[in-house]
């Protein structure tokens, strides 16, 4: 498996103002996690846990002491995608992007018993992100990586607002 993660982190106040993570090679491509289950259980195949844990160890590799984390602040990602040469689902990958960006120390099982191991701690819980996913070629973005980029959604209101109201009667 080849792999390379570069990330840029920008300090703010309270929470950094951008978090981009930028995957190259196999690392760009994003699993799926809703479709790497093995059969019949809730368990991940040992190829996607694999990934999980070195897209964690990866970032963490990289980040070193900046303050990284938005806490429990409501954030916009915006996820594009590296082309593919077979056929994924965008909302999946999104998902699985929601889900690294929580912390490695979430409780999972049956009985929430024990500590998922893998995920970087960005937000606390996954369903204070809002985003979404693309295709970068369809935006005419020659990218040979998947980029995640993260942001406070109140820094990104006003434009999110001005483009939703482009499609408004």
């Amino acid at each position: 498996m080849t792999w390379e993660m570069k990330v840029l982190c920008l300090p703010g106040c309270e929470c950094p103002t951008i978090l981009r993570i930028d995957l190259f090679g196999d690392l760009a491509n994003l699993p799926s996690l809703k479709n790497n289950k093995l059969p019949g259980t809730n368990f991940l195949n040992g190829k996607t846990l694999t990934y999980l844990k070195l897209f964690t160890q990866a970032f963490y590799a990289q980040i070193h002491n900046l303050n990284y984390t938005f806490k429990d602040k409501p954030v916009f990602m915006l996820v594009s995608c590296a082309p593919r040469k077979r056929h994924f689902d965008l909302d999946n990958c999104f998902a699985s992007a929601c889900d690294l960006l929580e912390p490695s120390s979430k409780m999972v099982g049956m009985k929430r018993a024990r500590p998922r191991g893998w995920g970087i701690g960005a937000v606390e819980n996954d369903n204070q992100v809002t985003g979404l996913a693309v295709k970068a070629q369809d935006f005419g973005l020659n990218f040979d990586r998947t980029s995640i980029f993260i942001k406070s959604t109140m820094s990104v209101r006003k434009p999110l607002i001005e483009l939703i109201n482009e499609f408004l009667p």
